[in-house]
């Protein structure tokens, strides 16, 4: 996996970027010009990105979360962790896992997701035909959240991992 950390994306890690298998960026890339270095990336022809882990960042940025809807998009696995997912940037998320067709894998472990984000990833989760794996252990899920993932299941057969350890849903 080749890493980028400590410093701000320049248009010079795009090729970077586009010619490895893993990438994973780490240090606080929350400004908008990064994401939008990234998401020249990820829609180029000739990226090969299958993982890509990010650490501390935002998706608010629309070209990103364009490129993750692009067909172009060659991700098979999505890892936020430690990226604080309120309901809007689930919402967002959401809408990215309705339209994408390769990511296989997505994990928000410790990403702050309460139950109106868990209520809104469901949403996306519904329309969903190619995610094997979700996990979203230790963020803040309570029962309502849980429940309304559990519904979202029912309307979802590719879906043949959610992993719910660390949340506070009971046994109902």
């Amino acid at each position: 996996m080749k890493r980028l950390t400590g410093r701000g994306l320049t248009p010079l890690d795009t090729s970077f970027i586009i010619h490895s298998k893993e990438i994973d960026i780490d240090g606080g890339y929350t400004i908008e010009t990064d994401m939008k270095i990234l998401a020249t990336a990820l829609t180029d022809k000739s990226c090969i990105v299958e993982r890509l882990q990010l650490h501390y960042f935002s998706l608010q940025v629309t070209e990103f979360l364009e490129a993750l809807k692009s067909e172009k998009c060659t991700l098979k696995t999505l890892h936020l962790y430690e990226n604080k997912l309120t309901e809007e940037h689930a919402r967002e998320l959401a809408g990215v896992l309705r339209e994408n067709t390769s990511i296989e894998t997505v994990i928000l472990n410790e990403c702050e997701i309460d139950c109106a984000a868990a209520k809104a990833l469901a949403v996306g989760l519904e329309g969903n035909e190619t995610l094997k794996t979700m996990n979203l252990w230790d963020n803040h899920i309570q029962d309502e959240g849980g429940r309304a993932l559990a519904e979202a299941l029912k309307k979802n057969n590719a879906l043949q991992t959610l992993n719910l350890w660390g949340n506070q849903i009971g046994d109902e």
